[in-house]
């Protein structure tokens, strides 16, 4: 008896954790046969119409490439540490190994969140992915209570107007600020080959330390300017894979405030917003 009930709840058990995978997919789907059940007058394909919603920005190899690891400062501090003992100990010469030291760190942070990016994209599956346990219960409680007319015409109407404009927004925030990150990328490197060529005639520019501070402090303005980009630039992918929850409670008839802070969108989630 006791490994009858045993087996039965395993099969519980098992049959509740397949249920519990669905996917942003299938809701669609379901959404869609549900709405034309109830209004076939509405001539939208629900399926292709919505879709989109829940695709993201696909890890190419083109996306790779911007977020790459960042290795162009390390050339320089390297060689600063190397080329500043050559010169006399003054407070020049220890606010140039401040700046590097900066510089370094700046490096390390710009290569962490870079990381973190690409690790969050590559984990996602678009239209395929999962949704939350969270989510799942308002699934469930959708499924069971009829859709209306008004229901749908509200979607209608804000479908284009709100929902795909701020998708729209996000998507060319994520593209603009990647093409920020490349040309910063690309001006860093021009801007470290200079002043390593400076660094190569250490003797000379022991006579204008100031001008080798001043080369780096713009170097690393320049550099708190890439991360700065790199971080909008995944602040837009995420919020684009983390709004999705509150697309989904949308067309379940749960939300109807579109005008959700990326906090909650963070919330949503189950993620935090980064500082």
């Amino acid at each position: 008896m006791k490994r009858f009930l045993f087996y039965i709840f395993v099969s519980i058990f098992v049959f509740d954790q397949a249920w519990s995978k669905t996917t942003y997919k299938e809701i669609v789907e379901h959404f869609h046969r549900k709405a034309k059940a109830e209004a076939a007058y509405v001539e939208i394909d629900w399926n292709k119409k919505l879709m989109p919603l829940f695709q993201t920005i696909q890890m190419t190899e083109e996306v790779a490439d911007v977020f790459e690891p960042w290795k162009g400062s390390t050339n320089i501090t390297l060689k600063l540490s190397f080329e500043i003992l050559k010169l006399p100990h003054t407070p020049y010469t220890n606010a140039l190994d401040s700046v590097k030291n900066d510089i370094f760190k700046t490096e390390e942070k710009i290569n962490k969140l870079s990381k973190e990016i690409v690790d969050g994209m590559s984990a996602d599956k678009g239209e395929l992915s999962d949704i939350s346990t969270s989510l799942m219960k308002n699934y469930r409680k959708w499924q069971k209570k009829p859709m209306n007319h008004e229901q749908i015409l509200m979607i209608e109407t804000h479908i284009d107007l709100r929902l795909f404009n701020r998708r729209a927004q996000l998507q060319q925030t994520s593209v603009k600020k990647m093409t920020d990150v490349v040309n910063a990328k690309r001006w860093l490197t021009i801007e470290a080959q200079s002043f390593i060529n400076k660094l190569n005639d250490i003797k000379k520019m022991a006579n204008n330390i100031i001008e080798l501070s001043t080369s780096l402090e713009t170097y690393k303005r320049n550099q708190d300017e890439m991360y700065n980009s790199l971080k909008e630039a995944g602040d837009a992918i995420d919020e684009n894979r983390w709004v999705r929850p509150l697309y989904v409670d949308f067309l379940f008839g749960f939300k109807t405030d579109l005008s959700f802070s990326r906090a909650e969108i963070a919330k949503s989630s189950k993620r935090k917003s980064r500082s």
